[in-house]
Order: structure tokens, then sequence, then C-alpha cells
């Protein structure tokens, strides 16, 4: 699940402190499943599945809390949202000029990338949670149906 970037299964292996053929054997189970995908054939490299973790976020979700806790939780992260805008004063966190705003709000650089990046997390939260309310799968967790 730490696959962000095409990892070979040699470093697979590696991390997971197991025997090269072992760390294939369980990549090629793990793609089949719709874990992760293999990026290049030779050498054998993998990436995790983002669309196949975020369907899993929405399953946990639907498992886990009730339809009203779920708009409990959707209502606070929109209230947060709406917050984030009114403070900087702009529709998206894609729109923030992080620089520019620590300038002009006497703030450190840091500190507003970290509200804008909890921003973005408010954003990936909300859809998330639409996305379980709804029970909406657009077709993101991949070709296949997680087994």
């Amino acid at each position: 699940l730490t696959l962000d970037s095409p990892t070979t299964v040699e470093e697979v292996a590696e991390r997971a402190e197991h025997g090269v053929d072992a760390a294939r054997e369980y990549l090629e189970w793990f793609e089949r499943m719709g874990v992760v995908t293999r990026v290049t054939e030779s050498p054998a490299t993998y990436e995790r599945n983002e669309a196949y973790l975020q369907w899993r976020r929405i399953q946990h979700l639907q498992e886990e809390y009730s339809q009203d806790e779920l708009l409990e939780f959707l209502q606070a992260a929109t209230d947060r949202d709406e917050s984030y805008a009114t403070e900087f004063d702009v529709d998206a966190p894609e729109d923030v000029s992080i620089t520019a705003y620590a300038r002009e709000h006497d703030q450190r650089v840091e500190d507003v990338w970290e509200d804008v990046s909890l921003w973005m997390t408010t954003r990936r939260r909300i859809a998330l949670l639409e996305r379980a309310l709804t029970g909406v799968d657009d077709g993101a967790a991949g070709q296949q149906s997680p087994a």
C-alpha cells in the first residue's frame, strides 16, 4: 500500500524483508485483486491502485457508519470547507497563492501551506462522504471488481 511510484519486485521484497519469489507471488495476487497495478513488464514494476483504495474507503464508511452519521460528517466537512473559503477569500484551495497570502497576513509560509493542505483534505473527504452516501461507484475502482 506504500507503493506511490513504480517499484520493482526486488525493491518490494527488500521493503517487506522477504524473498523475491514471495514478493512476486504476492504482487501478482494483489494485481489480480486490483490492489496494485503493473506499470512495466521488464523489469516488472508495480504501484498501488488509488481507485481500489478509494473504493475500499467508501465501503468502510458505508459499513461502519449509519447514513445519519455520514450526513453529520458531511455537514461538518462542508462547514470547514466554507470556513476555509471565507478565510482565504477564494473558491478553491488551488486558488490560494501561499506565499502572497503569508506575506499579506504576516504568517509563516509553512503555516499557510498546512492550512491549504487541510482544506484540500477536507475537499477530498467531502467527495468521499458524498460517494458513500449516494452509493455511487463511478467505476473509479478500476476495471476489475474487487473480490
